[in-house]
């Protein structure tokens, strides 16, 4: 199936649901959009070592310790 009869196809099957089912359409199209980016926040949140640099980052902000980047390019 071509993208293109997908499409129209989804939405026809949109237009005909009840309400009740279409919010639940709605949801698991919103899941299926989002699956990627919890998948790679999930796969940071289980790395030990991205999350101990995530917060390293973070102190560092807290106390100032960082650089503008555009003083950063212009170094460069």
């Amino acid at each position: 199936m071509t993208t293109i009869v997908a499409r129209q196809k989804a939405k026809t099957l949109l237009n005909e649901l009840p309400r009740e089912q279409l919010a639940v359409a709605v949801d698991f199209l919103t899941y299926l959009a989002t699956k990627e980016e919890w998948d790679a926040t999930l796969e940071i949140l289980h790395s030990p070592r991205l999350v101990q640099s995530l917060r390293r980052g973070q102190r560092d902000l807290q106390h100032g310790r960082w650089h503008r980047w555009e003083d950063v390019k212009r170094r460069v």
